[in-house]
């Protein structure tokens, strides 16, 4: 019995060795990639009406990069000036990729704007998962709070689109056994629920997982097809509309000027992608919206297909 613990522990130790070298080359050879989650600490709910914001004064990680915030909850650049009251504000408004998740802060588009337009402080109030009705709620409560001339939304996909939600919804309300029909993946989803999330810590600090997942899958084509749907269905057009509307009127009621820029999806922009003539169907329906409605709505798509062939920039 000796004898077999003292070779399933030698075993056990050579595969975790094996394991951190392994781990250890990849960071080496990849170092692009970044770790997954994001900390916790750094969420504050409800800190906009319904809406979640960064909390004050923090500082945490997202996507493997430094995330630090101001008094107010707002993401800063440490290297730029802390904000001056004599200066025009504009308030930056937008998702993840506005947010800059996994970049640091002073390569992000809201600070390198600051370094570029003098005479004006930005105010990045973006945060990851952010959709329409918090770009509204977030804008609200900031026209109480703060003096600025105007607004710079950043806009994806998915900012009008449920599919995502309501299928998470789905799954947390169906039973263990029918998410999980494989005993093995069933056990294991178990041990990670109830005991040790071992995924989240995977995604958070192997680079290996990453590395290995970007392999037999392709999210990004994913995540684009998955949030496409809602742009396919006859009523998605009204919708953003509306949406669209309420967020224009909150600012222009408020005399401050607001512009909505379009940002596309790493799968349009691939070579292989531009052969499908439907590829660019959300940004022309958002777009159309602008013109007949009068909004002020720039699609970047265009200018990214021109400038960005490298698909590591959107590791």
């Amino acid at each position: 019995m000796g004898r077999v613990v003292k070779v399933i522990f030698i075993n056990a130790l050579t595969s975790l060795i094996l394991i951190g070298i392994i781990e250890l080359v990849i960071r080496q050879i990849f170092p692009n990639i970044n770790a997954q989650g994001e900390d916790f600490h750094l969420v504050e709910t409800k800190k906009f009406i319904d809406t979640y914001g960064l909390k004050s004064n923090v500082e945490g990680y997202s996507m493997g990069a430094k995330i630090v915030t101001d008094a107010l909850g707002f993401r800063i650049d440490t290297s730029l000036p802390p904000v001056n009251k004599n200066k025009h504000t504009i308030i930056v408004l937008g998702d993840s990729v506005s947010l800059g998740i996994g970049v640091g802060a002073s390569d992000t588009y809201p600070f390198i704007l600051q370094r570029n337009l003098k005479g004006y402080q930005i105010v990045n109030a973006s945060c990851s998962g952010y959709s329409a009705s918090d770009y509204f709620n977030v804008l609200k409560v900031l026209l109480s709070k703060m003096d600025f001339e105007g607004v710079i939304i950043g806009i994806c996909l998915n900012d009008f689109s449920n599919i995502s939600q309501s299928k998470i919804k789905t799954m947390l309300e169906s039973d263990f056994r029918i998410r999980y029909p494989n005993t093995l993946v069933r056990f294991l989803k178990y041990i990670s629920i109830e005991y040790f999330d071992y995924n989240q810590y995977l995604r958070k600090y192997s680079r290996t997982c990453r590395l290995i997942k970007k392999m037999v899958t392709d999210s990004s084509k994913n995540y684009f097809f998955a949030d496409k749907q809602f742009y396919d269905n006859p009523g998605a057009g009204h919708f953003i509309a509306i949406e669209l509307r309420k967020i224009y009127d909150l600012a222009s009621k408020n005399r401050k000027w607001i512009v909505f820029f379009i940002f596309p999806y790493e799968y349009q922009l691939r070579q292989s992608s531009f052969r499908d003539i439907d590829i660019t169907k959300p940004q022309e329906i958002i777009s159309e919206i602008g013109s007949r409605e009068n909004l002020d709505i720039i699609d970047l798509y265009s200018v990214f297909r021109r400038r960005i062939e490298n698909p590591k920039l959107f590791y």
